[in-house]
């Protein structure tokens, strides 16, 4: 390609293009209009040898495809650890409710069964233990699960030892009995159990 500076009159488009292929090079009337794209200059150095399909701008485009490629995998990234720290929070916001709920009724179990251990009346004892094990059943289906820990061994990890006995007959650190129940949620403690504890006294 010859530089501007180097064309003569004659190669010289008169619709102003450089190389016209269109006629007007030669005095004819230019009919290409504003779309006339036969005179654009090629970047790829100061003589193209592209040929008549100029590739040269394939390099630049590559790369913004790149770029515009690792930006959305960035977004859908970010998307994907947003939805997750959502589900995540929104399931802790739910446990902690349930929690709260669950407290509020834990009291009126410990009372029902220490009715049960009073009352003789063999009716009434009935009605008791039937409303006791409805809040046990409906617990249950909440994922609730009451710690069974009268004569395992003791463990801070859900029990907190309030009184101590000494009994040669079982071993050293026994549960010897359960004075308030306690729970889990889904493996979870909720209320730690309050337990008298066998210490051999040596």
């Amino acid at each position: 390609m010859k530089k501007k500076d180097q064309l003569t009159e004659e190669e010289k488009c008169v619709c102003g293009h450089e190389n016209c292929d269109c006629g007007c090079q030669e005095g004819k009337e230019c009919t290409c209009g504003d779309e006339c794209h036969c005179g654009d200059e090629c970047h790829c150095g100061d003589e193209c040898n592209c040929g008549d399909e100029c590739h040269c701008g394939d390099d630049l485009n590559k790369k913004l495809a790149d770029q515009y490629l690792n930006l959305a995998r960035q977004i859908q990234a970010d998307f994907d650890n947003y939805r997750k720290r959502t589900t995540e929070q929104m399931n802790q916001v739910r446990t902690d409710g349930m929690v709260q709920a669950i407290s509020v009724f834990l009291p009126v179990v410990d009372i029902l069964e220490k009715a049960i251990k009073m009352i003789s009346d063999e009716k009434a004892l009935e009605g008791l233990k039937m409303v006791l094990k409805g809040i046990e059943n409906s617990m249950q289906q909440l994922g609730v699960e009451r710690l069974h820990l009268k004569g395992e061994q003791y463990s801070p990890e859900t029990a907190q030892a309030i009184a101590s006995l000494n009994d040669n007959s079982m071993e050293d650190g026994i549960v010897i009995e359960e004075v308030t129940s306690g729970y889990k949620l889904n493996n979870k403690i909720i209320r730690y159990a309050q337990v008298v504890v066998n210490k051999i006294e040596n």
